[in-house]
């Protein structure tokens, strides 16, 4: 299990000059050679992927080792009863269904020549931190939105939420001439207790539509800017995702529909004494994560899908 150097004194500047395990993908360890590496490091590099995958970043989370089962709300709960004293209540079956997360392997890697290291005194740290962070969270948002497909290096699914609600009533269709109706309509869908902490996830050519849309008197009306949360919609923030799907609006409540178990903190490694980097004279950097992200209840998602009239 990896250990965080909560004062560890440089930062990543130290695994890019003090690594040792090569072979085995550790970084530098401690004096009972478990390794370690810069608790600034680990933060930075998390803090950087809840940026790009804020769907991550809002999903209740969860924290062990091995496989755990977390219930899935696919209907609405039944109502409690009002009953007058000595009345006996009617129970209610119930079934309970369950997604099992299992942490899957996520990894970001970069090859820097020993020459650019060495040369290299200043932001070098923060380059690295920066551009494995973004790897990760580029790739953590779209398994979160389309899933991971069964394969060889993946022999588990991984299901996304496109294909958790399809053909569900949370999927809606509207013509792109309705647009503004259709999403005020979606907004409208969303029962109260949700909207607290709910966020719209688009693409960029879904945003462009949005915010170019004029009222009658030629005013852009219903993107507007806050200071405090960007671009809003109807209130809420929004997610502008190069994985979303095309031609949709994405309504959706991290905290309520998606759950996230995570069985490690960021493992920086670098690699540099084997027979590829000697020859090369480069030094590989290795970032890895282990996480499984899945949606667990369609009352907190909606999706609008728009198509030409």
């Amino acid at each position: 299990m990896v250990k965080l150097a909560e004062d560890h004194e440089n930062n990543l500047q130290n695994v890019l000059n003090n690594s040792i395990e090569l072979r085995s993908m550790n970084a530098f360890t401690d004096t009972n050679n478990v390794p370690v590496i810069p608790q600034q490091v680990s933060d930075k590099i998390f803090e950087i992927v809840s940026e790009i995958a804020p769907l991550y970043a809002q999903s209740q989370k969860f924290q062990g080792v091995g496989t755990i089962s977390v219930p899935v709300e696919k209907a609405e709960p039944e109502d409690a009863e009002m009953l007058a004293e000595g009345i006996a209540s009617v129970p209610v079956d119930h079934e309970i269904d369950t997604v099992e997360l299992k942490p899957k392997r996520l990894t970001a890697s970069l090859s820097a020549t020993n020459q650019l290291l060495n040369g290299t005194t200043a932001g070098l740290e923060t380059y690295f931190s920066n551009y494995l962070g973004r790897r990760i969270g580029n790739k953590l948002d779209n398994v979160i939105l389309n899933g991971q497909a069964n394969s060889d290096k993946t022999p588990v699914d991984m299901l996304g939420i496109y294909k958790f609600i399809d053909g569900t009533a949370s999927v809606q269709t509207a013509e792109a001439a309705q647009l503004a109706d259709a999403v005020i309509t979606e907004y409208a869908s969303l029962k109260q207790e949700y909207i607290n902490g709910a966020m719209w996830v688009m693409n960029r050519d879904m945003f462009d539509k949005l915010l170019h849309l004029k009222n009658t008197q030629g005013d852009y009306y219903l993107v507007q800017w806050s200071q405090a949360q960007g671009y809003v919609l109807l209130g809420l923030p929004i997610q502008i995702s190069e994985h979303a799907k095309a031609d949709s609006v994405l309504l959706i409540i991290p905290a309520a529909s998606l759950a996230s178990f995570t069985s490690k903190d960021i493992n920086i490694a670098s690699v540099n004494n084997d027979s590829t980097t000697l020859l090369s004279d480069t030094t590989l950097f290795v970032a890895c994560a282990h996480v499984h992200v899945a949606p667990v209840s369609l009352e907190a998602i909606r999706l609008l899908n728009i198509t030409e009239a």
